[in-house]
């Protein structure tokens, strides 16, 4: 984020410092802007990576995709090239838990991908530990989704509906049959109907705090890609 603020090129391009991702295929990215996209990915045949990061890699593509409305065809990456008003639009951004993917996908969704290597590493370790993208990984769940929050609504839905149903089932078993035990039954209903409205007023109060929070981080209402002005 300090690197995007202290940048004024009208096409920005983001990469590792590790020599994995190859500087000098900067080109291949820009070009590919010039065919229309805001923002252009490059795309790993093969990462040249610990099997754990590449399975890191997996997940959070589909986090993404669940949480911030990804296209599962797209492949996000470290190494990327955007246009000026992108870069514009994530600066908004002032909060301290900033995700880049998330401040990338809420200003456009025209996003491509242009096949580049992905090289070695020839000296050094990945600074990037389990902790620091299980934190990541936090920070695009938390900072720009209110899903999360809606999950917590629709399984309290869920359980205050199967505890109703049970309920009901119970009333008619009990005056079909009267031999049937009370008590357990009954309570676990009950249990169930209480706490899934519990959840779902829960939820609700939930998604009101979301929306606050939405607003506090500055989500855009729209994002003026260009200003076209009539002259005379």
């Amino acid at each position: 984020m300090a690197g995007l603020r202290h940048s004024a090129g009208e096409i920005v391009v983001c990469l590792d410092d590790d020599g994995q991702t190859p500087g000098d295929e900067a080109g291949k990215l820009i070009r590919k802007l010039e065919e229309g996209y805001d923002v252009v990915y490059a795309e790993y045949a093969h990462k040249q990576h610990a099997a754990w990061r590449n399975l890191g890699t997996v997940i959070n593509n589909r986090m993404t995709e669940i949480m911030l409305g990804k296209p599962r065809e797209l492949t996000i990456t470290s190494y990327f090239a955007m246009r000026r008003f992108i870069v514009e639009e994530m600066l908004v951004y002032k909060n301290c838990y900033p995700y880049v993917e998330g401040l990338i996908l809420r200003a456009t969704r025209r996003i491509g991908t242009v096949p580049v290597t992905h090289r070695a590493r020839e000296e050094g370790e990945s600074g990037y530990t389990l902790v620091k993208l299980f934190s990541l990984w936090m920070n695009g769940f938390t900072s720009f989704s209110v899903k999360p929050l809606r999950i917590a609504t629709y399984c309290g839905a869920s359980a205050a509906l199967i505890g109703f149903i049970y309920l009901i089932v119970i009333l008619i078993k009990h005056f079909v049959d009267s031999s049937i035990p009370e008590g357990w039954a009954s309570t676990m209903a009950l249990m169930l109907l209480l706490g899934g409205i519990i959840l779902l007023v829960l939820g609700m109060i939930g998604e009101y705090i979301g929306r606050i929070y939405m607003c506090i981080n500055a989500s855009p209402q729209y994002v003026e890609r260009q200003v076209i002005r009539k002259r005379g």
